[in-house]
């Protein structure tokens, strides 16, 4: 009888094929789970950048709607892969006067109504539009928001219609 204390080369090679293999595999699921995790992290931040902002923005120009600029761009003190853009541009309120017609004979008043509406809603109403940059390295990535700033202390133009409207 021959005695065996230990194992053959051919078993510890198959118990190294079978642990590499075993490590190989854990280490490409901690990666993706790596990655997947940093890019939660990004977003989150980014959001929360995103909806600071665009507080501050609205806050600084609640008063001051004939100052708001057309452009204005900045950083994130704590953050330097994070910059900010606001883009803002006149609100156009869509024609809804064809709406109202019925056949060839609309109701002149609600015309008029509207056509005061759409007039006070585009001296009134800005658009903005915040994006936040995210640049790490070539890669670059954008988050955007848009919002409506309205001046709440312009009058309504419609003195002397019928029910005291406008007053």
């Amino acid at each position: 009888m021959i005695n065996k204390k230990g194992f053959s080369l051919f078993e510890v090679l198959i118990a190294m094929v079978i642990m590499a293999s075993a490590a190989a595999l854990l280490s490409t699921a901690w990666g993706g789970n790596q990655m997947r995790v940093q890019k939660i992290a990004i977003n989150n931040k980014a959001a929360f950048l995103l909806d600071q902002i665009v507080s501050e923005l609205e806050i600084k120009y609640a008063n001051k709607f004939t100052q708001i600029p057309d452009n204005e761009e900045g950083t994130f003190d704590g953050n330097p892969d994070f910059t900010w853009s606001m883009r803002t541009q006149d609100f156009e309120m869509p024609d809804l006067s064809s709406l109202l017609i019925q056949g060839d004979d609309g109701n002149q008043m609600l015309l008029m109504i509207v056509d005061k509406l759409t007039e006070y809603m585009n001296e009134s109403v800005k658009e903005m539009k915040v994006t936040i940059t995210y640049a790490k390295g070539k890669k670059k990535v954008k988050y955007s928001a848009t919002t409506f700033l309205v001046d709440f202390n312009k009058p309504i133009p419609m003195g002397g219609l019928p029910g005291g409207l406008g007053q």
